[in-house]
């Protein structure tokens, strides 16, 4: 397995640009850093709800968890046109205060799916010591399943170090087989090859698309830039 740098920590790297190292190890950009070719909106068309802004891809706040909250009819997640199967994914992002978004992978799309978390692992993106969460007993704050870098209601970090709202973070995900790791700032925070063991979600497929999402709603927003990804090929 290939160890994963934090590229956001480097001042002569580019933003959405490919290095010649990353180029011979047969990454390519998913983020043009100019428009949405390559993405599309879960379960729909063109993409609607994000914008491009000086080279980075900014996301609104007009998500939302479409399962919890009836009023929302419709998922404004956005997925990539293409299927990845084994794949290693590295992308820099930043949050805005209380903000929740994730990426996601392997997410499937069809009529009885209302969003990407339904079908997809996730790599948790939050707020961790400010996003205003209350559990069903009264509890207040995230529980560790619930913090950034954990593939969400699955598996908890060892170890983290994650730069606070309004600061670039850097994220990598590893898939092989089944085998998955998760890396912040290049520190590997785990590693595992074993089925879900609690969550929300449902894993149906080791096939499918990658999505970043939002989950807060406005005035709060998600920044990413540089995604990259390169197919591993299989055992």
């Amino acid at each position: 397995m290939v160890a994963c740098g934090s590229r956001s920590s480097s001042t002569e790297v580019k933003d959405n640009v490919l290095t010649e190292e990353e180029k011979a190890e047969g990454y390519t950009l998913l983020f043009n850093g100019k428009d949405f070719t390559g993405w599309k909106m879960f379960n729909g068309g063109d993409v609607k709800g994000w914008q491009v802004e000086d080279g980075v891809i900014v996301g609104y706040g007009n998500g939302g968890d479409v399962i919890a909250d009836t009023t929302i009819k419709v998922s404004t997640d956005i997925v990539t046109v293409k299927n990845y199967h084994n794949f290693q994914i590295k992308w820099d992002w930043k949050i805005g205060a209380q903000g929740n978004s994730g990426f996601l992978y392997h997410v499937q799309e069809g009529p009885k799916y209302k969003a990407p978390f339904e079908t997809g692992p996730e790599y948790q993106l939050i707020d961790d010591d400010n996003y205003p969460w209350v559990s069903e007993t009264g509890k207040e704050g995230l529980e560790d399943w619930q913090k950034t870098g954990c593939n969400y209601a699955m598996y908890v970090p060892e170890t983290k170090q994650v730069n606070p709202p309004g600061e670039w973070n850097s994220s990598m995900v590893l898939y092989k087989d089944g085998y998955v790791e998760h890396w912040l700032n290049g520190e590997k925070l785990f590693s595992s090859k074993k089925g879900p063991k609690i969550g929300r979600c449902v894993v149906i497929a080791v096939n499918g698309k990658l999505s970043p999402i939002t989950v807060s709603l406005p005035p709060v927003n998600f920044v990413f830039r540089t995604m990259e990804v390169k197919y591993i090929s299989r055992m």
